[in-house]
Parts: C-alpha cells; sequence; structure tokens
C-alpha cells in the first residue's frame, strides 16, 4: 500500500509541474530570466492576434516566455501569479483581470521584488507606487475619442449641407460599460467635439460591447423603428462594432447606391447615409475605409504596446530599472499629467510608457 501511495504521489507531482509550465513556447525550464506572461484569453480572435504580438516581441527582444491564459478570471490570474513566483519568476508582463486587481498584484511581485509591465488594462496609482520597476504600457484613450472627433469635424468642413448648426445628433456604440477604454473613448471624443464648438446630442447609448454581431442587431432595430432620418453621425468604440452597424445598413438598402454597397453617390465619400467612426485600424476597418464604407478609424498600435512593455523588461534585466529609458523605437515615459489615470499623478510618470494613436482615414 504504501509504495502504491507513492507511485501515486509521484504521478499527481508530475502532472501538476506539466500543467503549470506548459507555455506559449513549449519551453520545459524556467530560470530567473523567463518572463511571465498572463493574457485574458487565448481563445478568440482578438487575443489570439495579441497572443502573436507576444511571441513576436519575445523572440526580437531574445527574451523567453511562460505564457498562461486565465480567462477573465481573477482568482486564477492570482493563482498563476503565485505559482510562477515559487517557481523563480521575477519578470512579468500582464494584461491585469480588472484594474482594482493590480492592487493584489503588485503587492504580490512586490514581495518578492519582481518587476511588472501592466498592459491594455490600467493599473492603478497605487499599484504602480510600490516599486519603481512596476510599468505601464499603453495608449491614452481620451486621445482615441478625441481623433474621432477630429476626424467628424474634417468630414463636416468637406460637406457642410450634411450638417444644420452645430448640433450633432450622434448614435454612440459603447464597448463594455466600465471597463478601462469605455469612459475615456467618450469622454475624450465628447470634450474635443465641444472645444471645436458642437453640441453633441447622444440620441442613444448602445451597449454593444464590442462585438460586431451585437451592434448589427442594435443597428437593425434602430433603423427599423426610427430609420436614419436625424442621425448625423455613427461614433464606435471599437472598429467591430463599426463593422456590425455598415453591415445593418446593407441589411435595410440604406445605402447611396443599394445595387452597389460600396458606391458614393453625393461625393461626400461614403456609400452610407452617414459617417462611422471607429477605433482600432484592424485591417478589416482598413478595407471598409478604402470600400467607402468607414468614414475613418484611429489606429492603436498594440503590437508596438506589447513591444515596448518587452523592451522595458530587457532594460530591467540588463540595468535594473527603465527610468529614463527610451526604446529603439523611440517610445519614452509621459512627461505631463493628463485627465486620465493613472497620468493624472506626476509621481508615477516616469512608469507609464505611452504608445500614441494614428488618426486613419481613406
Amino acid at each position: 500500500m504504501n509504495n502504491f501511495i507513492k507511485k501515486m504521489a509521484f504521478i499527481l507531482m508530475t502532472a501538476f509541474v506539466l500543467l503549470h509550465f506548459f507555455s506559449c513556447n513549449g519551453e520545459k525550464k524556467d530560470t530567473n530570466n523567463t518572463v511571465g506572461v498572463l493574457l485574458k484569453s487565448d481563445q478568440d480572435a482578438f487575443w489570439q492576434t495579441y497572443k502573436g504580438y507576444v511571441l513576436d516581441a519575445a523572440k526580437e527582444t531574445g527574451l523567453s516566455i511562460r505564457c498562461y491564459a486565465f480567462d477573465n478570471d481573477a482568482p486564477t490570474q492570482i493563482d498563476q501569479i503565485k505559482t510562477m513566483l515559487m517557481n523563480g519568476i521575477k519578470y512579468f508582463f500582464i494584461v491585469p483581470a480588472t484594474t482594482d486587481l493590480t492592487d493584489q498584484i503588485s503587492h504580490i511581485i512586490a514581495s518578492k521584488g519582481g518587476v511588472v509591465v501592466f498592459s491594455n488594462v490600467v493599473p492603478t496609482i497605487d499599484a504602480l507606487k510600490l516599486s519603481k520597476n512596476f510599468y505601464y504600457t499603453s495608449s491614452p484613450e481620451t486621445e482615441a475619442g478625441a481623433y474621432q472627433a477630429e476626424l467628424l469635424d474634417e468630414y463636416f468642413k468637406k460637406n457642410p449641407g450634411k450638417l444644420n448648426g452645430k448640433t450633432v445628433n450622434v448614435l454612440y456604440f459603447n464597448g463594455e460599460f466600465g471597463h478601462p477604454a469605455q469612459i475615456p473613448r467618450r469622454e475624450g471624443f465628447l470634450a474635443a467635439m465641444a472645444s471645436k464648438g458642437y453640441k453633441v446630442n447622444i440620441l442613444s447609448q448602445i451597449a454593444a460591447n464590442w462585438h460586431k454581431k451585437v451592434a448589427r442587431e442594435a443597428m437593425n432595430i434602430w433603423i427599423q423603428k426610427n430609420g436614419i432620418s436625424g442621425v448625423d453621425a455613427i461614433i464606435t468604440q471599437n472598429d467591430d462594432m463599426a463593422i456590425g452597424a455598415i453591415n445593418a445598413f446593407i441589411d435595410n438598402n440604406v445605402l447611396d447606391d443599394p445595387s452597389n454597397p460600396t458606391r458614393d453617390t453625393d461625393g461626400d465619400g461614403i456609400s452610407v447615409p452617414v459617417p462611422i467612426i471607429g477605433v482600432d485600424g484592424t485591417e478589416r476597418g482598413k478595407k471598409l475605409l478604402n470600400d467607402n464604407q468607414l468614414y475613418g478609424s484611429v489606429f492603436q498600435d498594440m503590437k508596438s504596446q506589447v513591444r515596448t512593455g518587452f523592451e522595458i523588461i530587457k532594460e530591467c534585466k540588463e540595468n535594473g530599472t527603465a527610468i529614463g529609458f527610451t526604446t529603439p523605437a523611440g517610445v519614452k515615459a509621459a512627461t505631463k499629467t493628463s485627465t486620465e489615470a493613472p497620468l493624472t499623478d506626476s509621481s508615477v510618470l516616469g512608469q507609464c510608457f505611452i504608445v500614441p494613436y494614428v488618426p486613419l482615414k481613406k
């Protein structure tokens, strides 16, 4: 019986080790130089693309990685971090489950003298303050909204007959309510429109949760119930929701030329009745720009965000800190405070590396 118990214990221990050491790149051995990577998921298209950027960045910077997906479950993410720390990993690139969780994550990693770069989801200011070797790399979300306003202002100036006065009636498609990008993108858009002298009348704030299918269904309902008369523009917080709105126009033959969905007959640059402006600058979004269906988008360079995070970790490994560091691509820490956390606190600016957004149009 004792031999049986010993054999079972050995089998269970082996299974546990194999389970916890499965990684993105198939490595079997951890060292203190390995970077622990935590992603929300590795199933849907967005996170598969993001994971590809992680693999590219690791290869380009010469860093080995141990990669986990936690399916947006906060307790699982905490367990994964503790497991990696227990096995000697002290460098981390983390997409946190939530902003609030970053306080707990930072305390756990700080207790072992680790280094962490947060990305995609904003860490709290307190989380960054725990160590000068805790960093954040992303793009300012208010800037994305402000660029949407810039693109819309350009449209109305090019096509003055499309707007009476300075009141703009907007259908606004939100991502997940409360998401770190959702509120500042909307605030950035509204503030920039106000600064340009416009009054924005939001006819409906549609909760499409980042998904084109949900946006398509909501837009179909709107068109069938209200038509499109009285709507001056559609603003979406990502390109997928913009695609959904465009698909609804096609579903209902609400186009310049229903026989040709890409034909612009009135010379305003789009084949749909009102300008639609998204965020992300995805490949599909760029195609719709060229097809006269999407008026504009704002490119979020996720690949550069991820690469910046790995460059920061590499700098910390080689020189002990990334304070004052400029990446080979020219990305460096913020120097001015803004209305968007964590850039609201001057004491953590040197830890926040900002990759700018870029407005896109045909």
